[in-house]
């Protein structure tokens, strides 16, 4: 008797997602680079990302902390303020691959 498997979650490795005008920074583009660091457009930003199955957390220039869920072409969850004044600060978002 075989038992069936859930399909494996693919890696954001390699792909971009983009924030949808009100969920996040307006236009901007993560883009997941294969050897762990995330790259935002048009922010002069980067930051370091990780992936545990469909959890995908990454930073912000170490300022700013996105947990996210990824479902398909997906990502939602909330960004978390790591540093600054308004540390602690939390909000919902969501990310559409590319």
């Amino acid at each position: 008797m075989s038992s069936a498997q859930a399909p494996a979650t693919p890696s954001v490795a390699g792909t971009q997602w983009q924030f949808p005008s009100s969920k996040g920074p307006v236009g901007v583009v993560v883009t997941f680079r294969a050897d762990g660091v995330a790259v935002f457009s048009g922010m002069n930003s980067t930051g370091h990302w990780q992936q545990h199955g469909d959890m995908v957390i990454f930073d912000v220039n170490n300022f700013t902390e996105y947990q996210m869920t990824m479902k398909g072409n997906e990502m939602t969850g909330a960004w978390i303020r790591i540093n600054g004044p308004e540390k602690g600060q939390t909000h919902s978002t969501s990310l559409k691959k590319l």
